[in-house]
């Protein structure tokens, strides 16, 4: 009879007299479903909501389908008895990759997170070897808006002003709702009047900003610039001859209507300090501006410093010109360190260097640590940035005496480094690292100033760099798990002067070395089995040592006997343990 969920004991076994009742499953038809023959294709699909689906294998390689949230993915064979698997990747397999490639069996809708590029493959098996795969066109999600740079919400430029827009995956921006074509740079120039500038990508996110243009340039603090795209608007004018700019009060050559800056460096006392001019100066060739200031020019520095009693110098070693000034990747400045020895010893002031590249500030001990350790008549500050790095910069800075001795110690002085960095960086959190010979990275003091510039402290002269925060964690935190997954520490054992006892020392390698690692140590009576741990100990050096005197029931060790010991480092990160590989086997018989 059948048998549902209702069925009793009683009503199956008829009377009390009976003890055993057999059940046996059928299938309705009496005959199970027989997979199909070899060489059957196998149906199914690959769903993403209502909307989009896919029943065979493409080959596109073109990843056309966006969306702008997670999406859920489900897969489903028509036939029954057929099992499903699936495999996701980032771009589309070649016949020979998916046939081996690891699939995991379908249990559940599958998850795609935004900010990735997707192929979802289905692998339908049944029990005759049938397999047929099928697989999704390339889907993006993308959850990140476009970024418009170089300008700010209700802001007022002039009309030459060039706006930055830019997107993995852009698909238009517009202008008062007239589209408008980017150069190769991803800029367009505003137009006079309101601008409403919309960007839009291919997953459908927006960006707004609306800003007003002037018609025309500004120049309200007359240094011959616009004051909003910095282009020169003016030249120099002299009407009273008397040689001195009568828009910028730039000390000129001559008394004529030439208007030919001097060449020679401003020097010039104020409330704030000492300020030396000396871009007239500045030369520009392949990328590098360069600047040297000579012992006439220093003397005359340090003279007004001490007449002024300042406390800060101020050099400006900039470009003479927007384009060369634009063009700069490195900049370099020549003093004299005995310039520097006489700042340090004469007056308190501190000492700025205004470069295109970025700004160096020299305290006064750092000032005389340079000069302490120069070899040469000369010390050579070397600024070099990597301006191709979207999501960083990259500077190195360099300290170089005339006899090519390089300096990189400031012993209790400070170097401070401020330079300007990308407006997508400024909106991530960003921080600053040293990075040494081996490319390890370690944090040093930095801050986002309101300028809209990052500061940062020099550990040493050397590479550093302005990343995002949670980028410069997750490198940090992967060189300290692969610091800690190479320390090999080695075991030394003996007896000597010991009475009853081992004493057992751990050293870590001093190339191997890493901060705050922790030891444990494990024994056993046998070599190969056996082992407990002995103990376990931080330590902030690279040997640890301890006398071993009593066995695991707390006896004295017995003598003759031999005992064996091996070692480990640990480190506990973002509240992990990761272990680094066990050191050798050593042995002793106890006295």
């Amino acid at each position: 009879s059948d048998v549902d969920n209702n069925t009793t004991y009683a009503e199956l076994a008829g009377n009390d007299l009976t003890t055993t009742v057999t059940l046996v499953a059928q299938w309705i038809s009496n005959t199970a479903p027989a997979p199909g023959p070899a060489g059957t294709v196998l149906n199914g699909a690959i769903s993403i909501d209502e909307d989009k689906s896919w029943t065979s294998q493409n080959s596109s390689t073109a990843f056309n389908i966006f969306y702008n949230t997670g999406k859920s993915v489900a897969i489903t064979a028509d036939e029954e008895d057929v099992t499903v698997y699936y495999l996701v990747s980032d771009r589309v397999l070649n016949a020979g990759e998916l046939s081996s490639a690891e699939f995991n069996e379908y249990k559940t809708e599958l998850v795609l997170e935004p900010g990735q590029k997707y192929v979802v493959y289905a692998k339908l098996a049944d029990g005759s070897g049938n397999v047929t795969y099928i697989n999704s066109e390339g889907i993006v999600i993308d959850d990140k808006a476009p970024v418009i740079s170089g300008v700010v919400d209700g802001g007022e430029y002039c009309s030459s002003y060039k706006v930055t827009v830019t997107d993995s995956y852009p698909a238009g921006v517009t202008v008062n709702d007239a589209a408008v074509t980017l150069d190769k740079n991803n800029q367009f120039t505003l137009s006079a009047g309101e601008n409403k500038i919309t960007a839009t990508d291919k997953a459908g996110n927006v960006s707004t900003v609306t800003v007003t243009a002037i018609s025309g340039h500004e120049d309200t603090d007359n240094d011959h610039k616009c004051d909003y795209c910095g282009q020169i608007v003016s030249e120099h004018a002299d009407a009273n001859r008397d040689s001195i700019c009568d828009i910028c009060g730039e000390l000129l050559s001559e008394e004529t209507t030439g208007y030919i800056p001097s060449d020679k460096p401003v020097i010039e006392n104020s409330d704030e300090g000492t300020s030396a001019d000396l871009s007239s100066t500045t030369k520009t060739e392949d990328g590098t501006t360069s600047a040297a200031i000579d012992k006439e020019t220093a003397d005359k520095i340090v003279a007004n410093a001490v007449e002024n009693s300042s406390g800060a110098i101020v050099i400006d070693a900039t470009a003479k010109t927007q384009a060369a000034a634009a063009s700069a990747n490195t900049s370099q400045i020549e003093i004299p360190s005995s310039a520097l020895a006489d700042i340090s010893e004469k007056t308190d002031a501190d000492v700025t260097i205004r470069t295109d590249v970025g700004e160096v500030t020299i305290d006064n001990t750092a000032a005389g640590e340079i000069a302490a350790n120069a070899e040469g008549e000369t010390v050579q500050i070397i600024l070099s940035r990597d301006k191709d790095t979207n999501d960083s910069v990259n500077l190195e800075i360099k300290v170089v005496s005339s006899e090519d001795k390089v300096i990189t110690d400031f012993g209790e002085g400070k170097v401070t480094v401020t330079a300007d960095i990308d407006d997508a960086l400024k909106g991530n959190d960003p921080v600053c690292v040293y990075i040494d010979e081996d490319g390890i990275y370690q944090k040093v003091s930095g801050a986002l100033n309101e300028d809209g510039t990052f500061t940062f402290t020099l550990e040493q002269a050397g590479t550093y760099s302005v990343l995002p925060k949670e980028q410069a964690d997750k490198v940090i935190k992967d060189q300290e798990i692969a610091a800690v997954k190479r320390i090999k520490p080695v075991v030394t054992l003996t007896t000597k002067n010991i009475k009853r006892g081992i004493k057992v020392s751990v050293k870590i390698p001093a190339s191997q070395k890493a901060d705050k690692t922790g030891i444990i140590i494990y024994r056993s009576t046998k070599k190969s089995s056996g082992y407990a741990m002995y103990k376990k100990v931080k330590t902030s050096g690279s040997t640890y040592t301890i006398t071993n005197t009593l066995n695991v029931k707390g006896n004295r060790l017995v003598k003759g006997k031999r005992y064996y010991y091996k070692a480990r480092v640990y480190k506990v990160i973002d509240g992990k343990t990761y272990y680094g590989p066990m050191s050798s086997i050593k042995y002793m018989r106890a006295k």
